[in-house]
């Protein structure tokens, strides 16, 4: 495994080579990429991909502004235009039930897993989460290996090979094996109101 000193876009060139050099390694044929403005996903085209299914999964409508999708228009014409598919479906590790802990404060267990993951970094959580709606929405076949790239904010940082479920049971996806994650900046500290 590959650990990047820091997470961010630094690192997006070496983490899209160390996945697709993983992919062809393992005999996967299909690398799924978060990607809220497609720019990751530009750069993964721009490398010999041949015989590669890729799959763009970007930020839901109304993430940051209602109404408003992060990926241009145009941006998303020109991916599909050279074979990607793009996935744009509610959040599995957080979507509804982020309704209610926006409403009522606290979190629900769905959350409290995205946040675990969050322990690996963001990316890591990306990449899985990415890779389960892409389960969700039929675009990868159910349990089998995949190629998941994700990255800490932007670009790409984390690539993992897993073998995605479905949300209904999400507990079921396996992580069969990290390529590349950064150190997760920031150090351990005690919550509010907790004892050493």
């Amino acid at each position: 495994m590959h650990i990047f000193e820091k997470p961010g876009p630094a690192n997006t060139d070496e983490a899209l080579s160390i996945a697709l050099e993983g992919a062809r390694r393992r005999g996967i044929n299909c690398i799924i990429v978060a990607s809220n403005t497609g720019e990751t996903v530009k750069k993964l085209l721009d490398m010999d991909i041949e015989g590669m299914t890729v799959i763009c999964v970007s930020l839901v409508y109304g993430y940051f502004e209602i109404g408003k999708q992060t990926m241009e228009e145009v941006v998303r014409r020109q991916l599909e235009e050279r074979g990607v598919r793009i996935i744009i479906a509610a959040h599995c590790l957080s979507g509804g039930e982020r309704a209610f802990s926006r409403a009522f404060g606290g979190i629900g267990p769905v959350e409290a897993a995205a946040k675990t993951l969050m322990m690996f970094g963001r990316g890591t959580k990306a990449a899985i989460e990415s890779a389960i709606m892409a389960a969700d929405c039929g675009a990868v076949p159910y349990g089998e290996p995949v190629m998941a790239v994700a990255g800490t904010s932007r670009g790409a940082d984390t690539a993992l090979i897993l073998r995605p479920a479905y949300t209904a049971v999400f507990l079921d996806t396996r992580i069969d094996e990290i390529l590349c994650k950064p150190i997760v900046p920031g150090k351990a500290q005690i919550g509010k109101g907790g004892k050493e």
